[in-house]
């Protein structure tokens, strides 16, 4: 599937916060080209949750829910920082989230008056980022509707048309495991597999419901072509 930057941008753009957020973001990141946790995996993100707030306009008996203009603002927000400052593969992910609270904290205080709105917006975003620490602190069935989107949106990134030189390699790069390359990728597309298997949005359902035998043939082509 294809990653549609033009309406991620369109939806900051039309935001004065998201647009300072993004543009503070972009200048201080250091992380925005490192081989997997990059712009493009956030990009990709933020994506998959725009759609799921527009889906959930047209759709909400079946979601379950219907996502609020504040709803995106917040959901876009934390995505926008879960891997700020990504130590790619130097530190565990604890250090990382750490990394990623510490960006939003700075941001949001430069732009936003200091008061209890702003507060509860972090803390909001905080609780969100710690659903995508890996491995999970946070169990699937502890989750609320924000971690949830957030954590099954983390791995939809991996269902784009990238897969292999993005999640694959860059993972195999970030990670540096001490194991062959085949035996990696193995390993990270039956996880993937599992995660998928186990989506509760009915657009995460949706999406691998499209993209199984894509993804799967994709597997099997990887695999022969590295034998």
């Amino acid at each position: 599937m294809k990653l549609n930057i033009d309406a991620v941008h369109a939806v900051i753009a039309s935001n004065r916060d998201l647009k300072n957020y993004y543009k503070w973001y972009l200048t201080y990141c250091n992380s925005l080209c490192v081989p997997y946790h990059n712009l493009n995996h956030t990009l990709g993100m933020m994506y998959h949750i725009l759609c799921i707030y527009n889906e959930s306009q047209k759709k909400e008996h079946e979601y379950g829910f219907r996502l609020t203009e504040q709803d995106l603002y917040i959901l876009m927000t934390s995505a926008l920082f879960h891997d700020y400052n990504h130590s790619a593969g130097v530190h565990p992910d604890s250090v990382n989230v750490a990394n990623a609270k510490a960006g939003l904290n700075r941001c949001l205080r430069e732009f936003l008056v200091q008061d209890e709105t702003t507060e509860s917006l972090i803390k909001i975003c905080e609780q969100n980022i710690d659903a995508t620490q890996f491995p999970y602190v946070i169990k699937d069935e502890d989750l609320n509707l924000y971690q949830r989107i957030l954590r099954e949106c983390d791995l939809l990134v991996s269902l784009y048309d990238d897969y292999f030189t993005h999640v694959v390699m860059g993972l195999y790069h970030e990670m540096k495991p001490q194991t062959e390359l085949i035996d990696f990728v193995a390993s990270n597309m039956q996880f993937l597999n599992d995660s998928f298997k186990n989506f509760k949005l009915v657009y995460s359902i949706d999406i691998w419901n499209q993209e199984t035998d894509n993804f799967l043939q994709s597997a099997k082509n990887i695999i022969d072509a590295i034998k």
